[in-house]
């Protein structure tokens, strides 16, 4: 479960980042529209002809990398939650037994 947890976290921190970089960068604006096979940094950003509708959407795509992050961020947290639970059970009844086994060597 720990490793889970582990995983979870580090895919929200990769998303939190992609969303900062996706919200930020704009791209050259003199450099044509990007598609869906050119993967140039240059391009990226530009979806419509107009610069407001463009920041616009990618603020919204921003955002949404963002809200992925913290939902996987909270994933992460349950699994971590989880885990301590679990071992918080496994010591609990082998404690018990230990002290009752003590209990039983001091009466005899």
């Amino acid at each position: 479960m720990k490793q889970a947890s582990y995983f979870f976290f580090l895919l929200s921190f990769v998303l939190l980042i992609t969303g900062f970089v996706v919200a930020y960068h704009y791209g050259d604006y003199n450099a044509e529209y990007s598609s869906l096979y050119d993967s140039s940094w240059d391009k990226m950003g530009h979806v419509v002809g107009g610069d407001a509708y463009n920041y616009i959407i990618m603020g919204m795509r921003g955002i949404l990398y963002g809200v992925a992050s913290l939902v996987f961020a909270i994933i992460g947290c349950f699994f971590f939650i989880m885990d301590r639970l679990g071992e918080h059970k496994k010591e609990t009844p082998s404690m018990t037994i230990n002290k009752e086994a003590e209990q039983i060597g001091s009466e005899v």
